[in-house]
């Protein structure tokens, strides 16, 4: 010692007990680690801390000793910086990895300032050290976790998001890491895996220990999904392990759950091989958080793929039924269909009939390859149909079953094989995956669609066999109308031959099948019959509710019965009709009394219309259809010559059995439609909805974690004005947040609420309330309340008001330039009403939009890109006002802004 510190001696000359011992006193007692080096840059002494940390003795760390212990990747940067700066007599700081006693590499920060003499002589160096790995820990955490992000949202394929983070993970967490996915069926799949060395290496053998069989299996993985809380586990590595094949295994490893919006989806294993730096309680939070974002990244692609997937299948049913629809032609038709189908949906598409005999007779089939189209024809002509040695397959189909086989399997083709090169031949389809679905409409089966794919990892799942069946549904309802078309003109050709007068019935399959649209097909049977068949003709419909509603009435061209049709007549069907509906049976007047008008209607506006129309002859007839009466349809000839026989009769059953049926099918039809354009809407605005609130929950969200996590780890180190301003960002995003769910949460319960409870409310007492608690929230905007002098008490609901006036003075405020006021007026506008205004100087609307920003989730474009919002306030604002039996509306304000009013009816008492 004596030999090191000549020069320090001389910087602390002349103390008593000796500048040397005090030195030593000093240096042994500061809380950091100090070297001293001579004037040659050689270490000649340290203190305890220092030795402490390495471990080492002095013996060890003095001359370049010390420089052993720096991390093989610094020790040369920091022996040149070292050198330039003893050369240039100047301090400087250096950062690098010193290693510990423990043998972890911990980072350290070295102030390092020369020994100047008082006579100006250099004297060598003195360095102090500190520990700054939790430092360096926490900043390669963070951007370790900014790159997952990046990683995460850098593609929408949830197929390619696992490798990403796993590659990440490698570079900059662990030594390796696998990633495994629970499936819907409650296996487990490996879908990403990556080792330190990556493709240049081999995989180590121990990676595939790490690959549960089973979501029961005693395994971490398995056990991490179990239970979805992560586990951290320290394998063996003894010292005296010299086994080559044991070298590089596992010391340390954190299995994390995969949590994506509430639900298990997968684990996350992270692996160490070097015992030295294992993983701590604190590795384990950050491979949580990794495993958080992956998960959300991942379930993100997934709910994107699933949309896609549902979005083409909407295309692909969309397309399906414009094909359908645009011809009547059976074959040509489905040929069209077929080559819609394929490739967009299926590598197969084959259509068969059961005919009436139970035989399966094939009609159509399609392939992108005409060669594979040959080969099956052939295995068709040669054998009989493959399901022929499957009889629960043919019997499934019989009883319109639908068969979904996933996977192909070999045994099953050796099953349905009736020989060897039947199976050959059957292997060359190479059908991997497929469906069955049946033709069934009204209840009858009569036929199959069938699909398959070739290319494996695209076999089926349930949402394709979804889509087969509505695709089935549609081609079905194609198939028997081309049926009905068929039959209706086989019936025409006949009635043609046999009689000039059933020229009408094939006019009534032509005009009815013209349209599907419910009130025209209705309409359509009205005016078939005028004036080749009757003088008038009307068609009375049974409702779902049990009500009869007259749907359509006609008369002979150049008739004036607009009295009549404007009458009761004209709306209500008469006590005969009712009759004919009840019973189901048809009623001939060929020769019409007035005992007949009388007997058949209680109402002097019928009777009075009957009269007027002249009727001389008429029939009345069901319209059934299914085994059902679901109105009935009169034929009245007035004056003339001419009556109805009972040849007649039977041609117009024939009509009214005709028309019934199109009229139901038209019926079904809408509803269909009607159905699938609600649930169409319903998932469009549910899909928008959950991406909008995902993006709008997130800010808030983000600012109040990032915050927090910054006060709780840093807060120490930062000024009052810094922690004021996170502490102001945090109370903003959570009172934004509060109020995002608030509305959730009330547009919810108004949705199912029946009842609201009025009560008089004062308004300036509760405006009062209401507009000090926004000041509070914001000083620097300035409200006027105005309330006239005398209002009377409110009838409303209390916190309905509050919560439309909060909301109100939201947006004015998020709306507005800084330092324009607010204000509120309440004022009398009835007899038994008053109104509340809003009123800003903000951006305002387009005088277009001032309904739709009442519209659920909708954003005006010019407010959208000044403040984020769910489009819920305004919607939920209106909801409140109408349950309390008012009105809301907007307007543009002459100079700039907008005014939103609305009004409350004044209580009743108070009124009185």
């Amino acid at each position: 010692m004596s030999e090191a510190m000549p020069a320090t001696s001389a910087v602390l000359r002349e103390p008593a007990g000796g500048p040397e011992t005090m030195f030593r006193a000093m240096a042994e007692a500061a809380p950091v680690m100090i070297r001293v080096t001579d004037e040659a840059g050689r270490c000649t002494w340290l203190n305890r801390n220092w030795l402490t940390f390495t471990g080492r003795t002095l013996n060890d760390e003095t001359g370049d000793g010390w420089l052993w212990g720096v991390h093989p990747d610094d020790r040369s940067r920091v022996a040149a910086v070292s050198r330039e700066h003893f050369e240039k007599r100047q301090a400087f700081d250096v950062e690098y990895r010193l290693r510990s006693a423990g043998g972890e590499w911990c980072w350290v920060f070295d102030r390092v300032a020369p020994i100047v003499l008082k006579d100006g002589d250099f004297a060598g160096f003195i360095g102090s050290c500190i520990d700054m790995s939790e430092r360096k820990r926490a900043e390669e955490a963070l951007r370790l976790l900014s790159d997952a992000g990046a990683y995460g949202t850098a593609s929408l394929n949830p197929d390619e998001t696992p490798a990403r983070v796993a590659r990440l993970i490698v570079e900059r967490f662990a030594d390796a890491c696998t990633v495994t996915v629970l499936e819907a069926d409650s296996s487990l799949r490996q879908v990403a895996s990556a080792h330190r060395g990556g493709g240049g290496s081999p995989v180590p053998e121990w990676l595939s220990e790490f690959e549960p069989g089973e979501i029961e299996d005693d395994h971490a993985v398995a056990r991490v999904i179990r239970s979805g809380e992560a586990e951290l586990s320290t394998h063996d590595q003894r010292p005296d392990r010299t086994d080559s094949a044991e070298s590089g295994r596992p010391a340390s490893v954190a299995v994390v759950p995969l949590l994506a919006r509430g639900r298990t989806i997968g684990a996350m294993a992270c692996i160490r091989t070097d015992g030295s730096t294992g993983f701590d309680l604190a590795d384990l939070t950050i491979a949580q958080e990794l495993g958080r974002r992956a998960a959300l990244a991942m379930d993100n692609g997934r709910l994107y793929r699933d949309e896609e997937r549902a979005n083409a299948a909407l295309r692909l049913l969309a397309d399906a039924g414009e094909q359908l629809a645009s011809s009547l032609s059976r074959d040509d038709t489905l040929e069209r269909l077929a080559r819609l189908v394929v490739p967009r949906f299926a590598d197969w598409f084959s259509i068969d009939i059961l005919d009436p005999d139970g035989n399966v007779r094939h009609v159509a089939m399609h392939h992108e390859d005409p060669t594979m189209v040959r080969l099956a024809t052939e295995v068709r002509d040669r054998y009989e149909p493959v399901s022929a040695p499957d009889p629960e397959m043919i019997k499934r189909l019989r009883e319109g079953r639908p068969i979904f086989m996933p996977v192909v399997s070999d045994e099953w083709l050796a099953d349905s094989a009736q020989d060897a090169e039947h199976l050959v031949l059957l292997r060359k389809l190479e059908v991997r995956s497929a469906m069955v679905v049946p033709l069934t409409a009204h209840g009858r089966t009569f036929g199959t669609i069938s699909l398959a794919r070739s290319t494996p990892g695209q076999e089926y799942d349930e949402a394709d066999f979804a889509v087969a069946q509505q695709l089935g549904r549609r081609t079905a309802l194609f198939v028997d109308n081309a049926r009905l078309y068929t039959e209706a003109q086989r019936i025409e050709t006949q009635l043609l031959k046999a009689n000039e007068a059933l020229r009408l019935l094939a006019d009534v399959g032509v005009q009815l099948g013209s349209s599907l649209e419910y009130d025209e097909a209705v309409a359509s049977l009205a005016r078939l019959a005028v004036p080749a068949f009757s003088d008038a003709c009307w068609v009375d419909i049974l409702e779902e509710d049990g009500r009869v509603r007259r749907a359509a009435i006609q008369f002979r061209p150049g008739t004036d019965m607009r009295a009549v049709q404007s009458s009761r007549f004209g709306r209500e069907p008469a006590v005969g009709t009712l009759r004919v509906i009840q019973t189901g049976e048809a009623r001939l007047f060929a020769n019409v009394t007035e005992a007949d008008i009388a007997a058949s209607t209680e109402s002097p506006d019928h009777l009075a219309a009957l009269r007027a129309m002249g009727v001389r002859s008429a029939m009345r007839l069901p319209l059934k259809a299914r085994g059902r009466v679901f109105g009935a349809i009169t034929f009245a000839l007035g004056d003339g010559a001419r009556r109805y026989t009972t040849a007649d009769m039977a041609l117009a059953s024939d009509i009214a059995n005709r028309g019934a049926l199109f009229i139901d099918n038209a019926r079904l039809y809408t509803r269909s439609q009607r159905t699938e354009s609600d649930l169409r809407r319903a998932n469009e605005a549910k899909d928008e909805f959950l991406s909008m609130m995902s993006h709008e929950l997130r800010t808030p969200l983000t600012v109040i974690n990032g915050g927090a996590r910054i006060l709780r780890s840093r807060g120490g180190q930062l000024d009052e004005k810094t922690q004021a301003s996170i502490i102001n960002d945090i109370e903003l995003e959570s009172d934004r947040l509060f109020r995002m769910v608030e509305n959730l949460l009330a547009m919810a319960h108004i949705e199912f609420t029946e009842e609201v409870t009025i009560e008089p409310v004062l308004a300036q007492r509760l405006l009062d309330r209401v507009v000090e608690s926004f000041r509070q929230r914001r000083p620097d905007r300035k409200v006027v309340l105005a309330v006239e002098p005398g209002m009377p008490a409110l009838g409303a609901e209390p916190t309905y008001v509050e919560q439309v006036v909060r909301n109100l003075l939201s947006n004015a405020d998020k709306y507005s330039p800084p330092g324009e006021e607010v204000e509120v007026r309440v004022e009398r506008s009835g007899e038994q009403e008053a109104t509340i205004r809003v009123r800003d100087r903000g951006v305002g609307v387009e005088p277009e939009e001032v309904e739709r920003i009442f519209e659920r989730f909708y954003r005006s474009a010019r407010t959208s890109k000044l403040a984020g919002g769910s489009g819920v306030g305004l919607a939920l604002c209106r909801r409140l006002v109408t349950a309390m039996s008012g009105r809301m509306w907007a307007s543009p304000r002459d100079d700039g802004g907008l005014e939103v009013a609305f009004t409350l009816p004044l209580y009743e008492e108070a009124i009185a």
